[in-house]
């Protein structure tokens, strides 16, 4: 077998080793999960705020406060 063949031979070899390493180590390391879950927990986070503002804003202020009370009267001079 020529030198050079061989080194090349091996050189691809090294090479293929490297990139399936590098892949099995991507695989491994993936942080789509990880992203999903820190998703999660924010959105969660939100609801839980948007709850006790709301919740603090009806303590202090009272469960009407905002609302335009609206008086139907008839008139029987119609």
């Amino acid at each position: 077998m020529d030198p050079r063949l061989r080194r090349r031979t091996w050189w691809h070899l090294i090479q293929n080793a490297a990139t399936d390493a590098d892949n099995w180590l991507a695989a491994r390391l993936d942080t789509r999960p990880l992203a999903e879950t820190a998703i999660d927990t924010a959105a969660w986070a939100g609801r839980c705020w948007h709850h006790a503002l709301t919740t603090a804003r009806r303590d202090l202020h009272g469960p009407a406060r905002g609302l335009i009370a609206v008086v139907i009267t008839t008139d029987k001079e119609n």
